[in-house]
């Protein structure tokens, strides 16, 4: 997911040390993108793994507490937890869908052969290679900036009801312990 940065005309009238802090600049710019985005990569896997422990141990909770919560607790949890577990599925679905695009997008690129015959066609060759790398990169990093502006619909919701269906059944097992709060919703 590489960030081409926006090129500024270069004219040959201009020196060149300007196009050299041109260069310097396109090339810091790209850096700073691709670590953005692998930052933000990192910090979704690292949700991702958080995420998915705790369902595991919402689970492992629940089929402990199912047969000393009433039954409204657990269709309650069930739905909660449900609706939390169905989205957090769609948004990793579509992540994946978005994933196999790119990896398909860098496929077809790095597979174009060149059917030339001459240096002339080699350099024309090369130059719509290197057209189509910059456009598969801009792609990717569109695709990406569209993958984190969904992401935030998906995660809050799935930590808010994950986390609503989690304590809901703590309280109800802390009730079933202590006799001391009644069962809610009873």
């Amino acid at each position: 997911m590489a960030f081409v940065a926006p090129q500024i005309p270069f004219h040959h009238s201009q020196d060149r040390e300007f196009k050299s802090a041109l260069d310097l600049f396109n090339q810091a710019v790209k850096l700073e993108s691709e670590n953005a985005a692998k930052q933000f990569e990192r910090s979704r896997q690292y949700t991702t793994l958080v995420v998915t422990l705790g369902y595991a141990g919402i689970f492992g909770i629940w089929n402990f507490c199912t047969t000393v919560v009433p039954p409204s607790v657990n269709a309650v949890v069930g739905v909660l937890v449900g609706i939390s577990l169905s989205m957090f599925v769609i948004f990793e679905i579509l992540k994946m869908f978005t994933m196999q695009k790119i990896a398909l997008r860098q496929l077809n690129v790095i597979n174009l052969r060149p059917d030339v015959h001459d240096l002339n066609g080699l350099i024309r060759f090369s130059e719509e290679h290197r057209r189509r790398q910059e456009a598969v990169a801009l792609e990717n990093f569109d695709a990406s900036k569209r993958m984190q502006a969904i992401w935030p619909y998906f995660f809050y919701p799935t930590v808010i009801l994950g986390f609503g269906g989690m304590f809901l059944l703590l309280y109800n097992l802390l009730a079933h312990i202590t006799k001391l709060v009644p069962f809610f919703p009873a």
